[in-house]
């Protein structure tokens, strides 16, 4: 992650919550990423922390993207593999490698940074569906990404006790989805959320 990310999240969470988080020094093993803080507290690590950035692409076709100009004003662009969920679940997988070497409980946070992403890829991506609702039809599960979370993250996402969406393109707005009893001490202790950043991961935590 860039320093000024490191730095928004950082001061992000030190504003808002009284948070402290101190970077970790680099691994002198080679190919080993550390995590890139610790949450400390009362003199010692209560939590090791690492944050993965989901970047804004533009849609251009030097990016992928096939573009049609339907008018002078709009236009049309696809491209085959940009996937929200899939995006989300290739950065849970780096991120449960980068967190799996320490005993404290362990916190991922994404910063998001796309406006086409908000917090239900992150909910798909973890459950391998997402369910819709209308006046019309009733209630509809998309299981699309099912498949691809099962086997990419399916033990790997609950080793990570708490995710935290930080969505820059839509104020700062901060969402929380604790997965374990070791992430909910943390975010009733550490970050005391109000009830519209609360949620759970439902359909695969206990109780949820």
């Amino acid at each position: 992650m860039t320093l000024e990310q490191n730095t928004y999240v950082k001061e992000r969470f030190s504003e808002r919550y009284g948070v402290e988080l101190r970077a970790l020094k680099e691994s002198k093993t080679p190919g080993t990423k550390m995590p890139d803080f610790e949450l400390f507290s009362g003199g010692k690590r209560e939590a090791v922390l690492e944050v993965k950035r989901l970047e804004s692409t533009p849609r251009t076709e030097a990016n992928g993207w096939r573009v049609t100009q339907l008018s002078a004003c709009v236009q049309r662009a696809v491209r085959a593999k940009d996937n929200g969920p899939s995006r989300v679940i290739h950065r849970i997988r780096e991120g449960s490698k980068q967190l799996n070497g320490f005993d404290e409980p362990k916190i991922l946070v994404f910063v998001n940074d796309e406006e086409l992403l908000d917090v239900h890829d992150f909910d798909e991506a973890f459950r391998g569906s997402l369910v819709y609702r209308t006046d019309e039809t009733g209630y509809y599960e998309n299981t699309a990404s099912k498949r691809l979370s099962d086997a990419r993250i399916g033990r790997e996402k609950l080793t990570i006790d708490l995710y935290i969406w930080i969505d820059r393109r839509r104020a700062g707005a901060i969402r929380f989805r604790p997965t374990s009893e070791r992430g909910r001490n943390l975010q009733r202790r550490f970050f005391a959320p109000t009830a519209l950043e609360t949620g759970r991961v439902r359909g695969t935590v206990p109780g949820g």
